[in-house]
Protein backbone atom coordinates (compact mmCIF):
# COMPACT_ATOMS: atom_id res chain seq x y z
CA UNK A 1 0.00 0.00 0.00
CA UNK A 2 1.12 3.53 -0.70
CA UNK A 3 2.81 4.98 2.39
CA UNK A 4 0.68 8.11 2.18
CA UNK A 5 -2.29 5.92 3.21
CA UNK A 6 -0.36 4.70 6.26
CA UNK A 7 0.26 8.35 7.13
CA UNK A 8 -3.41 9.23 6.69
CA UNK A 9 -4.45 6.23 8.79
CA UNK A 10 -2.08 7.26 11.59
CA UNK A 11 -3.34 10.86 11.44
CA UNK A 12 -6.94 9.63 11.58
CA UNK A 13 -6.44 7.65 14.80
CA UNK A 14 -3.87 9.86 16.49
CA UNK A 15 -5.05 13.41 15.69
CA UNK A 16 -3.23 15.07 18.61
CA UNK A 17 0.17 13.93 17.40
CA UNK A 18 2.50 16.60 15.94
CA UNK A 19 2.50 15.01 12.47
CA UNK A 20 3.96 18.07 10.77
CA UNK A 21 7.11 17.55 12.85
CA UNK A 22 7.26 13.76 12.48
CA UNK A 23 6.35 13.54 8.83
CA UNK A 24 5.85 16.85 7.04
CA UNK A 25 5.62 15.32 3.55
CA UNK A 26 4.60 11.64 3.28
CA UNK A 27 5.55 11.57 -0.40
CA UNK A 28 9.19 12.42 0.36
CA UNK A 29 9.63 10.85 3.78
CA UNK A 30 12.87 9.49 5.11
CA UNK A 31 12.95 5.92 6.38
CA UNK A 32 13.30 7.31 9.91
CA UNK A 33 10.11 9.37 9.55
CA UNK A 34 8.27 6.39 8.04
CA UNK A 35 9.37 4.17 10.92
CA UNK A 36 8.20 6.72 13.49
CA UNK A 37 4.81 6.79 11.78
CA UNK A 38 4.64 3.00 11.59
CA UNK A 39 5.34 2.80 15.32
CA UNK A 40 1.87 4.29 15.84
CA UNK A 41 -0.02 1.80 13.69
CA UNK A 42 1.99 -1.43 13.73
CA UNK A 43 0.21 -3.01 16.72
CA UNK A 44 -2.28 -5.83 16.29
CA UNK A 45 -5.38 -3.68 16.78
CA UNK A 46 -4.31 -0.97 14.36
CA UNK A 47 -2.92 -3.39 11.77
CA UNK A 48 -6.10 -5.46 11.73
CA UNK A 49 -8.32 -2.43 11.46
CA UNK A 50 -6.34 -0.75 8.69
CA UNK A 51 -7.99 -2.74 5.91
CA UNK A 52 -11.46 -1.79 7.10
CA UNK A 53 -10.43 1.84 7.51
CA UNK A 54 -9.02 1.87 3.98
CA UNK A 55 -12.21 0.43 2.49
CA UNK A 56 -14.45 2.86 4.38
CA UNK A 57 -12.39 6.04 4.17
CA UNK A 58 -10.25 5.85 1.05
CA UNK A 59 -12.04 3.65 -1.50
CA UNK A 60 -15.75 3.47 -0.61
CA UNK A 61 -16.79 3.94 -4.24
CA UNK A 62 -15.01 0.71 -5.21
CA UNK A 63 -15.99 -1.43 -2.27
CA UNK A 64 -19.61 -0.25 -2.19
CA UNK A 65 -20.11 -0.32 -5.95
CA UNK A 66 -22.34 -3.39 -5.89
CA UNK A 67 -19.97 -5.08 -8.33
CA UNK A 68 -19.56 -8.72 -7.34
CA UNK A 69 -16.26 -9.66 -5.71
CA UNK A 70 -15.82 -13.24 -6.91
CA UNK A 71 -13.03 -15.69 -6.22
CA UNK A 72 -11.57 -15.57 -9.71
CA UNK A 73 -8.45 -14.09 -11.25
CA UNK A 74 -10.17 -11.16 -12.94
CA UNK A 75 -11.85 -10.10 -9.69
CA UNK A 76 -8.51 -10.34 -7.91
CA UNK A 77 -6.81 -8.21 -10.57
CA UNK A 78 -9.64 -5.67 -10.32
CA UNK A 79 -9.28 -5.58 -6.52
CA UNK A 80 -5.50 -5.08 -6.65
CA UNK A 81 -5.46 -2.48 -9.42
CA UNK A 82 -8.71 -0.60 -8.81
CA UNK A 83 -9.56 -1.41 -5.20
CA UNK A 84 -6.33 -0.87 -3.32
CA UNK A 85 -4.62 0.91 -6.22
CA UNK A 86 -1.46 -1.20 -5.99
CA UNK A 87 1.37 -0.66 -8.43
CA UNK A 88 0.57 -2.50 -11.65
CA UNK A 89 4.22 -3.28 -12.38
CA UNK A 90 4.13 -6.41 -10.21
CA UNK A 91 0.58 -7.60 -10.92
CA UNK A 92 1.77 -10.88 -12.47
CA UNK A 93 3.74 -11.72 -9.31
CA UNK A 94 0.69 -10.92 -7.18
CA UNK A 95 -1.54 -13.08 -9.39
CA UNK A 96 0.98 -15.93 -9.17
CA UNK A 97 0.93 -15.75 -5.35
CA UNK A 98 -2.88 -15.58 -5.42
CA UNK A 99 -2.98 -18.81 -7.50
CA UNK A 100 -0.52 -20.52 -5.15
CA UNK A 101 -2.63 -19.65 -2.10
CA UNK A 102 -5.88 -20.69 -3.78
CA UNK A 103 -4.38 -23.97 -4.95
CA UNK A 104 -3.19 -24.70 -1.42
CA UNK A 105 -6.70 -24.13 -0.05
CA UNK A 106 -8.25 -26.34 -2.74
CA UNK A 107 -5.71 -29.10 -2.05
CA UNK A 108 -6.39 -28.84 1.70
CA UNK A 109 -10.15 -29.19 1.16
CA UNK A 110 -9.78 -32.26 -1.09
Amino acid sequence: MDFSYVWQYARHFYPGTPWEQILPDPNNASDEAKNKTLDYVIGNDESFGSGFWFMKEMRPEFFNSGEPKENDEQSFRNYVLNGVKADSSDIERRVSVWHTVNNAFVAKQA
